[in-house]
């Protein structure tokens, strides 16, 4: 008896197609409707992975294996012909009257006190020296310097708003235009003006960049100047800061106390959380 129970047995599991069947029934596949290798719909890849063959020939493209695409980002660049763009708008809204039209555009504004050495740490970027030079108030005139770096011509050169465009190379010209269009914007006294000087200069190796220099913060007048020119210059140099897409360039003098720097007064005021704002020390 218990021989003839153990001969099924061993017939049974000897018939491996009477098995394979059984087992299937059970777990309710079917060989028919599927191989062993066949990928269902519901097992592809994500969508989110994408998948890239390298280079190779037509013989063995069918059976290289997929390789994982690294995603990247993409690079942003400042293309010089955006920095024309913002100089001729700037050239329009100042020769509008219209001002407040400047205060969306992207742009690094240097801010700080009188003789604390902003014009100094704008010829550092630059690399040049052609800013206006003396004591008390010199910056009376915003400057909106569109820096570009130079493809062609043997010397840098600077082309002015107002100037008809006639490009200048020599440094010493454009410091005397500077000052001669302060003087007949703001006066031959020690005011300032909220029109701004536009000014394109192309230096070798030089970034896109748009930089704003503005009179320096001060609070108690000199001869010549109105009782108000504290406020004036505060109003000036806010209109500028509150630019959201602007970079607070706050230069304060070594010796001074960082505490009470009239920049970074003027910066905590507009960007309390200090998200664009940039201090310099200078000697």
């Amino acid at each position: 008896m218990e021989a003839g129970h153990l001969r099924g047995a061993l017939h049974r599991v000897a018939d491996p197609r009477e098995h394979l069947a059984r087992c299937e029934r059970r777990s309710g596949c079917s060989r028919r409707s599927e191989t062993p290798h066949a990928v269902r719909k519901d097992q592809r890849e994500p969508k989110l992975l994408s998948f890239t063959n390298p280079v190779v020939g037509p013989e063995t493209a069918a059976h290289s294996p997929p390789t994982m695409a690294t995603p990247q980002q993409p690079t942003r660049v400042v293309d010089g012909a955006v920095v024309d763009t913002l100089a001729r708008l700037q050239q329009l809204a100042a020769t509008l009257g219209a001002t407040d039209a400047l205060d969306s555009l992207p742009q690094i504004v240097v801010l700080g006190s009188q003789s604390a050495g902003k014009s100094s740490t704008i010829e550092s970027l630059v690399g040049l020296s052609f800013l206006p030079r003396g004591t008390g108030i010199v910056t009376r005139c915003p400057l909106l310097l569109h820096l570009r770096p130079r493809d062609t011509g043997p010397a840098d050169y600077g082309v002015f708003g107002h100037g008809g465009g006639a490009p200048i190379s020599d440094m010493e010209a454009i410091r005397a235009e500077i000052e001669a269009q302060t003087a007949k914007l703001a006066g031959d006294e020690k005011d300032i003006c909220a029109t701004p000087i536009v000014l394109r200069l192309h230096v070798a190796g030089a970034p896109s960049l748009t930089l704003v220099d503005l009179p320096g913060v001060t609070r108690v007048p000199v001869r010549g100047q109105p009782d108000d020119i504290g406020d004036k210059i505060k109003r000036l140099c806010q209109q500028f800061a509150r630019n959201p897409r602007a970079v607070l360039l706050c230069v304060s003098a070594a010796n001074a106390d960082l505490a009470t720097s009239e920049a970074l007064v003027l910066a905590r005021e507009v960007d309390r959380a200090g998200d664009r704002t940039i201090g310099v020390l200078t000697k």
